[in-house]
């Protein structure tokens, strides 16, 4: 319909003003914004909107915003540069805002000019406020000058941002150079790919141009051991064979810090600059791996003081000395200035004590931000330093990576562990071993395990005492809220149940199988099951970003352990209960724990003989002396529970005990 529309419209003459174009940025079909995912009414550096208008499909709205009080305009180019561009936007002239129409010639400087002619550009709206331009106007599609002033926007093209400080001074001038603060080039912010912006529909990437350095910040020293001050992991290890290295070394231009980074993965590598020993408020530096064609760009990126996301600088404070993508690992050399243009946090003065984050990733954003930093790399110094003048080998503090791990082998230990076999003995061996000797084991285990878990979850708390609010939550890191909400479920649960057994009514109770669907079922196999699911969300966790393993090996680990676990008890319940079913009304007392509450109710309880301890006897004889009750013998199918005991040991046990060890050997290279 939409294709329809536009073709229609572009072969009829135009005779009518298109509709209005709409005030809401987010209805627009085509977005595109800086940052990734602000608003554009309150915090984007820089917002354009584009769609077909709705009465007159000849021409395209145009919804731009940037926070200045001069200039904001899109372009469009047949190649990621701004000569030979069609250009249009809003400008501000004697504190108003009005909307023209441009082009870039192809070369000089200067270059851009206004159209001969102004009518293909409708304004509909404009408004400066609080020093943030705003507004809305259509643009003919097919323009109505020569194409090299008026590009037909029903092609394929490269869109170009800009904006600018300072308004137009005559009626004649197109837009000035672009500007964010006085005496700053602002670095042009493009699409990762042509688009057609009367066909495309949603958000559109980012990339950032990369910037060579200018020939007054010189090129740095090429040995990596050379550079003043290093972090290398290993510790002591050769750059080019380092995990992880990092170095700062002094520019002869003393506005500039130079860095050479490499690390062996595919993705990314940065060093981060925190008042703070954790991610937030950071300034962050480092190279990206473009994924489609091998190329390492260097980029300028900030974190925000909440949440995970890691964002473009407004303006990008780095230049490329050179970089590469060889073999699998990253290496560039770059410079930085030392007091950047953006305010603090995106650009912190690198002349100040701080602590270093050091970051890796698998997956490459190209020339956009760093995506969620993965395995290997402990992410904080051991203290602060200056990066301008301090000199020597960086160390790093391990501490709350430690405290993570003693969390996770602490509730692995608590639930695949302690609680799984005190739920064992109660679902499976209480026949094999009648006379109460599954409830002693079943309760120890459950007190150990409930002792356990509750260390461990003090321990999650503590590791994330330097984080906002403690533990990390948001739409960004999705895999870390969910593990933390289930974990506060389960360790609720878990305290609640061992209390509700003590108000249990007796085994004889005529309500005791409600108590034992409730506890035995519905908390308890719930509980586990949940706690198992969390446990697997944490070891993914893990995997991805701490283990010395490799890409989720750990959690492959766990997923055999817990799959096994799940045939092991899906058998035993399907042996059992049809074991049970074949005996009828005797076969209740061989019926699966979870199951039993259904016999009951069936075939009754099974069991005609008077309680233990209870004897039968005539009216008027006397009492005979009492003595400690007959020990039961373990059930005909005994042989088979102990069986299903050793498989669970011999196999379950080990499983989840490599899981432990492979998280205790995480990040046991020196520091």
């Amino acid at each position: 319909m939409k294709l329809t529309l536009v073709f229609c419209g572009l072969l009829c003459a135009v005779t009518a003003i298109p509709g209005t174009p709409s005030t809401d940025p987010s209805a627009y079909d085509l977005r595109y914004r800086i940052p990734t995912g602000c608003d554009p009414t309150t915090n984007c550096t820089y917002f354009v909107g584009l769609e077909v208008n709705a009465n007159d499909s000849s021409y395209l709205d145009v919804f731009l915003t940037a926070p200045v009080a001069g200039w904001v305009a899109v372009g469009f180019s047949p190649t990621p540069s701004m000569p030979d561009s069609d250009v249009f936007g809003c400008i501000v002239r004697d504190s108003e805002v009005e909307a023209i129409d441009t082009y870039n010639v192809p070369t000089g400087a200067n270059n851009n000019r206004l159209d001969p002619e102004q009518g293909d550009i409708v304004f509909s709206n404009g408004t400066l406020e609080n020093g943030r331009i705003t507004c809305t106007f259509s643009r003919l599609i097919a323009g109505d000058q020569s194409p090299s002033v008026d590009r037909n926007l029903n092609n394929s093209w490269f869109l170009l941002s800009g904006f600018n400080i300072n308004g137009r001074t005559a009626d004649d001038v197109g837009f000035s150079v672009h500007r964010f603060t006085t005496g700053v080039d602002l670095p042009r912010a493009l699409a990762t790919e042509m688009v057609n912006p009367v066909m495309a529909e949603g958000e559109l990437p980012l990339m950032m141009a990369q910037t060579e350095c200018p020939t007054n910040v010189p090129p740095p020293v090429i040995d990596p051991q050379d550079y003043r001050l290093r972090r290398r992991d290993p510790a002591g290890c050769d750059p080019q064979d380092c995990d992880y290295f990092m170095g700062i070394n002094n520019n002869t231009n003393p506005e500039y810090l130079d860095f050479y980074m490499t690390a062996d993965i595919g993705g990314w590598v940065a060093v981060g600059f925190s008042p703070s020993a954790n991610m937030f408020d950071a300034d962050v530096v480092g190279c990206n791996v473009d994924s489609t064609n091998g190329d390492v760009a260097v980029v300028d990126t900030s974190n925000p003081a909440t949440g995970r996301a890691n964002n473009l600088d407004i303006t990008q404070d780095v230049c490329r000395h050179s970089s590469s993508f060889v073999n699998g690992r990253i290496t560039c050399i770059f410079s930085r200035k030392v007091v950047g243009t953006d305010a603090i946090p995106m650009d912190r003065p690198l002349d100040t004590d701080y602590y270093f984050l050091f970051g890796v990733g698998r997956s490459g954003g190209g020339s956009g931000s760093f995506p969620n930093h993965q395995p290997l790399i402990p992410p904080v110094s051991d203290g602060q330093f200056n990066p301008s003048t301090d000199s020597g080998d960086i160390g790093v503090s391990r501490l709350r990576q430690q405290l993570l791990q003693a969390h996770g082998i602490l509730m692995l230990i608590a639930w695949p562990l302690l609680a799984f076999t005190a739920i064992f003995f109660a679902a499976w061996m209480k026949q094999a071993l009648p006379n109460g000797e599954w409830f002693q084991v079943h309760r120890a285990f459950h007190i150990a395990a409930l002792f356990v878990a509750v260390i461990g979850f003090i321990l999650a708390f503590v590791a994330n005492m330097g984080n906002d609010g403690l533990i990390t939550l948001g739409s960004n890191n999705k895999s870390g809220t969910t593990h933390f909400v289930l974990g506060i479920v389960i360790m609720a649960l878990q305290i609640a149940n061992p209390i509700i057994s003590i108000f249990r009514c007796k085994p004889t109770g005529d309500y005791r199988w409600i108590f034992n669907i409730i506890h035995g079922f519905i908390i308890g196999l719930g509980v586990e099951l949940l706690a198992y699911v969390n446990i697997g969300i944490g070891v993914s966790i893990f995997s991805e970003t701490q283990s010395n393993f490799g890409d989720l090996t750990i959690f492959w680990v766990y997923l055999a352990f817990a799959i096994f676990g799940v045939i092991l008890n899906t058998g035993l319940l399907l042996f059992f209960t049809s074991e049970a079913v074949l005996k009828g009304e005797e076969g209740t007392k061989l019926a699966p724990a979870v199951m039993k509450p259904l016999f009951n109710q069936v075939y009754g309880s099974g069991d005609s003989s008077p309680p233990q301890g209870v004897e039968l006897k005539a009216p008027g004889e006397p009492e005979k002396p009492t003595g400690p009750p007959p020990r039961k013998p373990p059930s005909k199918d005994a042989p088979i529970r102990w069986m299903a005991l050793g498989l669970f040991l011999g196999i379950m046990v080990p499983l989840i005990l490599a899981v432990i060890i492979m998280i205790a050997a995480t990040g046991s290279l020196d520091g």
